[in-house]
């Protein structure tokens, strides 16, 4: 596996080097290469040679939309292709009043017009397979193309307007769509509060889609990513760090986005003055030419790449590597890229003496700087005035609603009584107020109590991820070292080993997974360790059968941890000793409490132990582990040979936690 990926910084998704509504799109993309292949070119070929036949329009709208969809996905350099057929898709659907065909054309054309940044046509597009949407009522579909078409806002930096139209889609998704979906909606809503610097909105959505990614890898490696980021813009390294490998650990197989992260992550360590580092990362990235990068981006890398060599006094290597770039980038629209230029220009000429160019460049850098800097503050400016004005409208009107409301209770009331009642009326007001301001000032504090509370819960997800994933490390380690082990004996303890240590990381990947942090589902933990010391052993379902009667409860961690690795000994004890010769039996496992005991009972019908197994059983470290477990739990164990073996053990030391219920 490479080493270590990075991902981007935040100054460059604040200024479009890297496209943000698309970041995710483009990432999945580029898994598919940067340049079509023979295969996919022989598919183009196979649906141009049957548009050439007698095909049925619904053919015609299917190949055409194909096609189309090809040139979309797999070539970069044929966007104008995609349009040509997929306007044809579409023109067909629209002549055969094809609904289903025109949400499917309408949809790729507006993706395409994305790519191609035509925002406004992307817009129309998308509005227009909206209203197919709406006509074959077909909510779905709909709720995509909105979904979609936020994207477009993010572009336009319309950011309120995109966050409104994500939280909606998202709140459609959690109830309506599969896990997947909402796990690319949650990341959308994080990835806008990333671009606008907003780290705790961003970080939460961003576990939230952790959450729901099933099996996913590669969003979970572009969370790991962004969170690496949130880290770094927080100038917490550890957990960047730590981020930055599991990003590595999950993109290791796809060339093409790894280089890219790779280049980021080559940055991050020259910030934190680690240049060798970063040297070492940036030639990887070059040998392999720069593989999920666009020709104007592979050339600032060389730039970054000569400035790093030219402050480790490699200056004719990073004069070379300037020359190679500067022609490419010295033209380019973007001015994070040309301050790039004058910042490595000026640090190479002043390693080789030339003072006054690099005097000429370091003033250009800095004028760019400079202007980066208060495009920066005018934008921050402007979103603080527009939600000043904002706010101090909302406030003027609640002023003169309350101010009408007070006139007209005046009014009515100076027909009767008028000084007593005008008098009540103001005490009224004095009180009104106050307990506006007492439940305001409630509010504030809740809200306090509910982002802590939001931060701790979100920290102590990321804890038993983090726990589970180090122990499923600790697993893959073990696992690795069976192949190479050749003893009977050595093998049979590391695969126990590997067992106990599995048996621990279920529990933390359960509890990261729940919506309850610290309790357990005994009975589906359980159920998933046992069936999965049967899979560990390769015990066929006709051979041994299981009966597994596990009492509904919850209980805490502590009391979790020790009891699975009892029930893992017990278990194992069974498949490897009861039924010796392939011999059919069964084993039961119960659990339930008892006189206010937890009773753990598990029994076989197999051969039995003789008083020499006891023995020996007494000297192994399976049983020492079990009586220092046991002891730990104030319980009691029962070995007894009625046909078979039965083991019971009662436990008087546990903590059981009420069973959570579902929350909206």
């Amino acid at each position: 596996m490479k080493n270590f990926p990075g991902s981007r910084t935040i100054n460059d998704l604040k200024s479009g080097q890297y496209h943000p509504a698309l970041a995710f799109l483009l990432f999945i993309i580029l898994l598919s290469g940067q340049r079509i292949n023979a295969q996919d070119l022989r598919h183009i070929d196979s649906m141009l040679l049957k548009l050439e036949g007698d095909i049925p329009d619904t053919l015609q709208m299917e190949y055409n939309w194909e096609i189309g969809n090809d040139y979309w996905l797999y070539h970069e350099d044929s966007l104008d292709l995609a349009k040509k057929y997929t306007k044809r898709s579409l023109q067909i659907a629209g002549e055969q009043n094809n609904n289903q065909w025109l949400i499917h054309g309408y949809n790729l054309l507006g993706k395409i017009f994305n790519l191609t940044q035509e925002l406004d046509s992307a817009l129309w597009s998308f509005d227009q397979g909206m209203e197919a949407c709406l006509a074959r009522e077909d909510s779905m579909r709909f709720m995509m193309l909105y979904d979609n078409k936020a994207n477009i806002y993010v572009d336009k930096g319309m950011y309120s307007e995109a966050l409104t139209m994500k939280q909606n889609a998202s709140d459609y998704f959690l109830n309506h769509a599969d896990s997947n979906t909402i796990s690319s909606s949650y990341f959308g809503l994080g990835y806008i509060y990333l671009i606008k610097g907003d780290n705790v909105p961003a970080k939460d959505y961003f576990y939230k889609s952790l959450s729901f990614a099933n099996d996913w890898p590669l969003i979970e490696s572009e969370i790991y990513g962004n969170l690496a980021m949130i880290y770094t813009d927080l100038k917490n390294t550890d957990s960047a760090e730590i981020c930055f490998r599991q990003s590595a650990f999950l993109s290791s197989e796809i060339p093409s986005i790894y280089n890219l992260n790779l280049y980021e992550y080559a940055l991050f360590k020259d910030e934190q003055g680690e240049q060798d580092s970063a040297i070492y990362y940036l030639e990887q990235v070059l040998s392999a030419e720069g593989q999920g990068m666009d020709l104007e981006q592979y050339q600032v890398m060389k730039l970054d790449f000569a400035r790093i060599l030219a402050r480790k006094g490699r200056t004719s290597e990073a004069k070379m590597y300037y020359d190679q770039a500067h022609a490419a980038v010295e033209d380019s629209q973007n001015s994070r890229h040309r301050r790039k230029l004058y910042e490595a220009k000026a640090v190479i000429f002043e390693s080789l003496g030339n003072s006054s160019e690099a005097l000429t460049a370091f003033k250009k850098y800095q004028e760019l700087q400079d202007s980066i800097q208060n495009a920066e503050s005018e934008e921050r400016f402007k979103e603080i005035e527009v939600k000043y004005e904002t706010e101090k409208k909302e406030q003027e009107i609640q002023y003169l609603n309350a101010e009408k409301e007070i006139s007209a209770l005046k009014l009515a009331s100076s027909r009767k009584w008028l000084t007593g009642l005008t008098l009540g009326l103001a005490a009224l007001a004095l009180l009104a107020f106050f307990l506006f301001w007492q439940r305001q000032k409630i509010k504030q504090q809740r809200d306090q109590i509910n982002i802590a509370l939001t931060e701790k819960e979100i920290l102590l997800r990321e804890i038993h991820h983090r726990v589970k994933n180090n122990l499923q490390f600790i697993s893959s380690l073990l696992g690795l070292q069976t192949e190479h082990v050749s003893d009977q004996t050595a093998l049979g303890a590391l695969q126990e080993g590997q067992d106990r240590v599995q048996s621990m990381a279920l529990i933390h990947q359960d509890l990261y997974q729940e919506d309850n942090l610290t309790g357990v589902d005994i009975k589906k933990y359980f159920t998933k360790l046992i069936r999965g010391l049967f899979d560990s052993y390769n015990i066929r379902r006709d051979q041994i059968t299981l009966d597994l009667d596990i009492e509904d409860l919850n209980l805490d961690v502590d009391s979790v941890v020790p009891l699975g690795l009892i029930a893992n000994e017990l278990v194992s004890n069974s498949l490897k000793y009861a039924f010796p010769q392939n011999r059919r039996g069964k084993i039961t496992v119960k659990l339930f409490e008892q006189n206010q005991q937890l009773i753990l009972q598990v029994a076989d019908d197999g051969i039995g132990m003789t008083t020499d197994n006891v023995r020996e059983l007494g000297t192994s470290f399976g049983y020492r582990l079990i009586e220092v477990l046991r002891e730990q739990m104030k319980g009691s164990l029962k070995i007894q040979n009625q046909d078979g073996t039965v083991v019971r053990l009662e436990i008087s030391k546990y903590q059981k936690n009420e069973i959570p219920t579902a929350t909206k």
